[in-house]
């Protein structure tokens, strides 16, 4: 069975850009993508479970994240889930970034969630590709380049998404 990645009118998230009283520019999703992975309520949750309670927890032992960027990686999967290839394996920076690894039979996108920006590696044909995303309006269309990539076999043609 062969999937496309490409979203359609009945997948397509809206989002809007606020600022709330903190100053830090964040996602809102507006309307709720109509294909959700099965995973994302899982990995929604082990975000919301991986809150520091206090700030002395935060930075450092890879379990942890900021509230900050708690809200960033809910953002991102709300917003690209449907894009991406895998349920990802995630955790946190020794910086207490959000980290997201998604396997593909072709190769792996690895994310990297901060309040202030995205980044995006992956390994096409031997050549590395790197983006660092400022603009949250650009996210999803970022990641639906780099997946299309890295699930396409050698002749371009989109290998099945599990």
């Amino acid at each position: 069975m062969m999937y496309s990645i490409r979203p359609t009118a009945a997948s397509t998230a809206s989002v809007m850009i606020t600022t709330p009283i903190s100053g830090v520019p964040r996602l809102d999703v507006i309307e709720r993508t109509v294909f959700r992975p099965r995973w994302v309520d899982d990995v929604q949750q082990s975000i919301r479970a991986s809150i520091a309670r206090s700030s002395a927890n935060v930075v450092g032992d890879g379990r942890w994240l900021s509230q900050d960027v708690a809200n960033a990686a809910g953002d991102f999967i709300s917003v690209t889930a449907d894009l991406l290839p895998s349920e990802p394996y995630i955790y946190s920076s020794h910086k207490g970034d959000f980290v997201a690894e998604f396997r593909t039979t072709h190769g792996k996108l690895t994310s990297v969630v901060s309040p202030g920006f995205v980044l995006l590696f992956a390994v096409v044909g031997g050549a590395p590709i790197e983006r660092r995303i400022m603009d949250a309006c650009a996210v999803r269309e970022e990641v639906r380049q780099i997946v299309e990539l890295i699930v396409s076999d050698s002749h371009g043609e989109v290998a099945a998404r599990k």
